[in-house]
């Protein structure tokens, strides 16, 4: 990353921000290609984000969203792809946006809200999920009605 550095501070960015141990070379290059597009790469310039998060974030940077909603290592990239498509549709995505629910639960009230439907219901289901197994799991059926799948045997 050497060369990286020199071409970086040839372009007067601020190089410390990447040219740090704690990031692998992936990071490093979305966090110099952030600096170049002039994103505000704090957001995402944190080693506890893998590549793939760090890249839902920029992606969302590059949208001008709101990315507070799911800059957050606790989200996996999964979770964080659905909020910001939530986002990117102008939809009440704090209904979703908590790491308890999944990916798969996550779009499942995605595509509720776009079409207008509540989805106050889910926090109930979720607490149900909990303690369920799949053939009585609520989030089962209701995967099964999304996705045509079928879990009864």
């Amino acid at each position: 990353m050497t060369g990286s550095r020199s071409h970086g501070l040839e372009q007067g960015l601020d190089v410390d921000k990447y040219a740090d141990p704690k990031f692998d070379t992936g990071q490093m290059v979305l966090i110099k290609e952030g600096l170049e597009e002039n994103l505000d790469v704090s957001n995402y310039a944190d080693n506890r984000f893998d590549i793939a998060q760090m890249n839902a974030i920029r992606h969302g940077l590059e949208q001008g969203l709101d990315v507070d909603k799911y800059a957050d290592p606790k989200f996996n990239y999964e979770q964080m792809e659905e909020i910001r498509k939530g986002l990117e549709q102008g939809l009440d995505v704090d209904k979703y946006a908590d790491p308890k629910f999944t990916a798969e639960q996550m779009e499942i009230i995605r595509k509720d809200l776009e079409q207008g439907l509540d989805v106050d219901k889910y926090e109930k289901m979720n607490e149900i999920s909990e303690n369920s197994n799949i053939e009585k799991n609520p989030w089962a059926k209701k995967l099964e009605q999304s996705k045509g799948l079928s879990f009864e045997r």
